[in-house]
């Protein structure tokens, strides 16, 4: 039995020992993202970087963000998209709807602290509903705090957790009620299983979606979005992910439409 034991704890720090020359071989874990799937990171671009951010769903459409960083502490952005680019239905432009996205680090990660960023994003994902908004509202004015650790000595992890105020709502009020029901709450993970892939887990609160029977009006459902990502890193400055929407259905519970479980995919560029 004891020459069992010790060969079964070899096998598994020999294991271990593959696992982690798997994670640091090249350190080709690209660079940071700003988004977990619908929601900021505390991530930024190094200073004179930019990147390019497409992704795709249904139907048909495509949204695009530009960023470029003037400053390693600054990140600019710029979103616009299309639906029905393919296909007999009409094209449908996102017409005014040009999204501008901010971002400022205010602390920087430390080995006992997180990150901080503010930021600001007025551009909404998703199709575009009849009533003119986004499926799913900008995140607006937001903070984000981001930390990286290691699950277990070895897995690298990234968490981030943030609140953000949407100004999707026209009829927003300045007063506390007001205030409280453009508030959101959002956080993710990003677990990273090997140097070349990681898996991203993201979710809201959803306290800023609409009444879907009455979109203009907004009453905090408390019903979350969670979403789930699949990244794939080429090389240091390209990635592709698959994206599952709307795990728990909440789109669907609503009546409002089949969106849930939609799929995106997604490729990141970056530029140096």
């Amino acid at each position: 039995m004891k020459i069992g034991a010790k060969m079964a704890r070899r096998e598994k720090n020999f294991f271990f020992i593959i696992y982690f020359l798997l994670l640091t071989h090249s350190q080709l874990f690209s660079f940071q993202n700003l988004f977990m799937i619908d929601n900021p990171t505390a991530g930024m671009l190094n200073s004179k970087e930019s990147l390019l951010d497409f992704n795709i769903y249904s139907p048909n459409a495509l949204q695009v963000r530009a960023y470029y960083a003037p400053l390693s502490r600054i990140n600019i952005g710029l979103a616009y998209g299309a639906e029905n680019l393919i296909g007999s239905d009409t094209l449908k432009f996102y017409g005014a709807k040009v999204g501008v996205d901010l971002r400022v680090r205010l602390i920087e990660e430390s080995k006992k602290f997180p990150a901080l960023v503010i930021g600001f994003d007025n551009q909404g994902r998703g199709v575009i509903l009849d009533n003119d908004k986004f499926l799913y509202p900008s995140k607006g004015l937001f903070f984000v705090f981001g930390k990286g650790y290691y699950l277990f000595k070895i897995v690298p992890i990234t968490f981030n957790f943030g609140v953000n105020y949407s100004f999707d709502n026209d009829s927003l009020k300045f007063s506390l009620n007001g205030i409280l029901d453009n508030l959101d709450v959002f956080l993710g993970y990003n677990i990273y299983i090997t140097n070349k892939f990681f898996a991203t887990i993201d979710y809201s609160l959803g306290l800023t979606t609409p009444d879907w029977e009455n979109p203009d009006v907004y009453k905090n459902p408390w019903n979350g979005f969670l979403n789930l990502g699949f990244n794939f890193i080429i090389s240091e400055d390209f990635q592709i992910r698959f994206i599952l929407k709307d795990i728990l259905s909440t789109i669907e519970k609503s009546g409002l439409g089949d969106y849930s479980l939609e799929r995106e995919i997604g490729f990141l560029k970056l530029f140096y």
